[in-house]
């Protein structure tokens, strides 16, 4: 024992539920139990001493306060569904999400993201309305979701890497929260309302995040946007901006589907189309781009610079968001469900993690994509996958009483992470939808309710769900036994189906018990593990590829524009490790590091080798060339203005074949982290439209700090051409007004 008064809490906890004659024991794991009413993590306890009370003795090895943690019921909970359960510990959680779900309402009746951080953010907002905001608060949801269309009617991408969208690029998760409103309420106003921004963002995000090489969207993982978290650490904004994410591809392909639906009941025969074409396209595309039969998961994200790679990690909101969105084939349901890894705390954001990096995405378990992940894999018909991730959340919520947004997958704490908060939206959200959508399986449909529940055999019992509303219908739902199907379904002592049209009115009172039906219980049970770093210092001499050794790696593996030309069993102790290189080579290689213990690191930085450059400076173009900055090239730079102006260069291509065309710059509008003044351009060939160039921010007032866009190609024959970047509505970012950066000079690169 840590401390004397452990003991003390312990008697008291045990004397308050003697008389206590539920013997249900859920979990146990190497690192926690939850038995009866209690959560048990080695000296740490937390008990539900009612439905409205949970006290835990629960301290981070990072805190010196010596207050016991508590929840106590503070507000008025009675409007909203009630929740009986076998045991008082899962009831008194589920207040303890209402309770702080009504903190969460703001002034302005918005949904405030959590106790640390104020205000509407798109993405946890969508994701929260999504798992039970818009059941539980819908018009509070509805303001929240308004709150993020801006003066140009699109949808506001949050601030984020290099300067928001486009290389953070997840804003239409916005459109599947607005979809699930829409089937809460059948309001064809609100329909009538979204659709010019939903058609409007679409038509943008096509333009200009649309990689029309892979036919898959660029940009950033959805929600895991801290670039040091996920990332190599050579990667620039714009690196992340050029590649593509599983989890944002996903979101995508579910938003496209749902804008289908919208434009077909709005009688928008023509964009329903479209966008049905371009969802099934894509749903297409993700299988074959990201789907790793090896690991029998997808991929996290490709990524490079005129070529890629595909990172072998998992990542979960995007593996579970595939499976409830049926993005993912049917039949790799069961497959990937029994491959998600499972650590004792709970399913990891992404795993394995990233070595010398701290805790908050990386090496971190997040509940509220931890109650998605719960979702999939009863979708999956995995029983002890449901119970974990039960059990995982509710050991969290349980022992810190609140619903905090993270903690350390590898210890379990939520100090050991950079950045957190009590009472935060998604995670209470997700800890609601749990009652709602998992175990009493309430899903809405176009026209009604049908009920898919599941119930862990180790959490059989009888429940009740009542004062549930539903647009003109009151129901009280009774839930006998366990499993993943519906044996019967009673209606007002009826059998009938498990459906409810939604033109149910009035008081009903519905029966379902439970059977059990082609269930696993096969989870991938992992150990913390971290990946080696990514090799660096890599250059070329006399044909040799050349890179710093770390005589710890067992392997490095050699990649030429994303595909493997050989590997180095690394048996020498230098200090620089070495691979011949062929003359026929020419494009971007990277390398990867192996170890046995630690896995496959991040690819290298890519290094171009074997390349034909042509530059062009800009200022032999134009005549009002600055040069008040340092660090350009040549004799200056161009200053290209807010939303304005065209920049044209003549070129002559002496040999044909495809060049790919980017641009040094500058942009010191704000951090690489936060902020939205990326500057966009479109790009021009012979007045053409070939795609977007994008310049992310690269720090504050940094304007000497150059470098360069993402690159777009193009198949040139031998002739004279019209090279243009202009301002088009499409190129507009976030923050509207500025939308500018400094112009040094124009590179063609081509691969001998």
């Amino acid at each position: 024992m840590k401390r004397f008064g452990y003991y003390i809490y312990l008697i008291i906890c045990i004397s308050l539920f003697s008389c206590n004659k539920s013997n249900h024991d859920f979990i146990t794991t190497e690192s926690y139990s939850w038995k009866n009413n209690q959560i048990i993590q080695n000296d740490y306890i937390a008990t539900a001493i009612n439905d409205t009370c949970i006290i835990s003795n629960y301290k981070s090895d990072m805190d010196t306060s010596t207050i016991s943690n508590e929840w106590r019921l503070t507000n008025d909970i009675s409007t909203y569904p009630q929740y009986q359960a076998p045991t008082a510990l899962e009831v008194a959680i589920y207040n303890m999400s209402l309770d702080e779900m009504i903190n969460a309402i703001e002034s302005d009746s918005t949904l405030r993201t959590g106790a640390e951080w104020a205000g509407v953010w798109t993405r946890d907002v969508s994701y929260s309305i999504i798992l039970s905001m818009a059941h539980m608060q819908t018009s509070v949801s509805i303001n929240s979701l308004l709150q993020k269309i801006n003066s140009r009617i699109r949808i506001i991408q949050d601030t984020g890497t290099g300067g928001a969208w486009p290389c953070s690029s997840d804003r239409v998760i916005w459109i599947i929260a607005a979809w699930e409103i829409y089937l809460e309420t059948g309001n064809l106003d609100w329909l009538e309302m979204i659709y010019p921004a939903i058609s409007n963002t679409l038509e943008d995000d096509r333009r200009v995040i649309f990689d029309k090489k892979s036919n898959l969207y660029m940009g950033e993982t959805s929600f895991i946007d801290w670039r040091e978290q996920s990332y190599p650490k050579w990667m620039q904004p714009v690196d992340i901006y050029n590649s593509k994410a599983h989890n944002t591809n996903v979101v995508y392909a579910h938003a496209l589907k749902i804008a289908s639906q919208i434009a077909e009941i709005l009688g928008h025969k023509t964009s329903s189309t479209i966008y049905l074409q371009w969802h099934k396209d894509l749903k297409e595309n993700i299988y074959k781009a990201f789907y790793n039969s090896k690991l029998n998961y997808h991929n996290t994200y490709i990524y490079g610079r005129n070529s890629n790679y595909s990172e072998e990690r998992f990542e979960s909101l995007g593996e579970a968001l595939g499976i409830l969105w049926d993005i993912t084939p049917s039949d790799l349901h069961k497959e990937i469900g029994e491959n998600i890894p499972m650590t004792d705390f709970g399913v990891p954001v992404f795993y394995p993690y990233i070595d010398s990096m701290f805790s908050y995405h990386n090496n971190a378990v997040w509940p509220f994509v931890a109650s998605y992940t719960a979702l999939a894999y009863a979708k999956a018909n995995n029983d002890k996958g449901v119970l974990y991730s039960i059990g995982s959340i509710y050991r969290s919520a349980a022992l810190f009483c609140t619903n905090k947004e993270n903690f350390e997958a590898s210890s379990g704490d939520y100090k050991h992470t950079a950045i957190n908060s009590s009472n935060m939206l998604w995670s209470l959200s997700g800890n609601i939808a749990l009652v709602h959508k998992l175990i009493f399986g309430i899903r809405y449909e176009l026209n009604g309710l049908s009920f898919h529940p599941f119930v862990p055999k180790a959490m059989s019992g009888n429940r009740k769900l009542t004062n549930y509303k539903y647009r003109d219908a009151i129901l009280n739902i009774s839930l006998h036994g366990y499993g993943n199907q519906i044996k019967t379904f009673i209606l007002d002592g009826v059998e009938t189906e498990p459906f409810l049209p939604d033109t149910l009115q009035g008081m009903h009172e519905i029966e379902i018990e439970l059977t059990r039906s082609n269930t696993t219980n096969r989870v991938n049970y992992c150990k913390a593990q971290f990946t080696p770093l990514e090799p660096n210092n890599i250059h070329t001499n006399n044909g040799l590829l050349l890179w710093n050794n770390d005589v710890r790696i067992k392997d490095y593996l050699i990649y030429l524009n994303g595909r493997n030309i050989g590997k180095i069993n690394n048996d020498n102790k230098d200090t620089i490790e070495s691979f011949e290189l062929s003359n026929n080579y020419s494009g971007e290689i990277q390398i990867v590091s192996f170890d046995k213990q630690k896995g496959y690191s991040f690819a290298s930085e890519p290094y171009r080798y074997n390349n034909t450059e042509i530059i062009y400076e800009i200022e032999d173009y134009i005549n009002n060339y600055d040069t008040i900055f340092n660090g350009y090239e040549g004799n200056g730079y161009y200053v290209l203005p807010d939303n304005d102006s065209e920049l044209t260069l003549e070129i002559d291509i002496q040999e044909g074949g495809t060049y790919y065309i980017d641009f040094r710059y500058a942009n010191g509008n704000g951090p690489i982290n936060t902020d939205n003044k990326c500057c966009i351009r479109s790009l021009s060939i012979n007045n053409n439209e070939v795609g977007c160039i994008v310049m992310p921010q690269r720090g504050t007032r940094n304007w000497t700090d150059w470098g360069w866009s993402n690159s777009i190609p193009y198949e040139f024959t031998p002739g004279k051409y019209q090279i243009s970047i202009n301002m088009e509505p499409h190129t507009f970012n976030m923050n509207i007004t500025t939308n500018n950066a400094l112009i040094d000079r124009m590179r063609l690169t081509k691969e001998k």
